[in-house]
């Protein structure tokens, strides 16, 4: 796509671990409750979400979702941001809000409205 925006994979992260972060297998914890590993595209855990609570799994699976798509929601913001100050092109912001949006809710990207 001509003048396609990066994504998040392709942006420059200087002090965080660079995306795109997948949702790991729900484990269950030897103290109990369950644990979401985040991993990067190497393999590295930069997040691990543990949940007590009695809806753990659910509750820590929508967690992790969320940070997961972190790297892809920032570089969302960042094309939104390009894209009011009259850099960008709006279809792709939008395209990338959406996307970002979809992948935390647990959504795949034919899902995306």
């Amino acid at each position: 796509m001509a003048g396609a925006l990066p994504l998040s994979s392709e942006i420059e992260m200087a002090s965080h671990t660079p995306g795109p972060w997948v949702l790991g297998e729900c484990r269950r914890m030897t103290v109990g409750g369950f644990g979401f590993p985040v991993a990067d595209k190497d393999g590295n855990t930069p997040a691990f979400v543990a949940s007590w609570r009695d809806n753990a799994a659910e509750e820590g699976s929508a967690n992790a979702r969320l940070i997961a798509a972190a790297p892809d929601m920032l570089a969302a913001l960042k094309a939104a941001e390009r894209w009011m100050s009259g850099e960008g092109i709006a279809t792709d912001a939008l395209d990338m809000v959406r996307a970002a949006i979809a992948r935390a809710e647990g959504r795949t990207s034919d899902e995306v409205a």
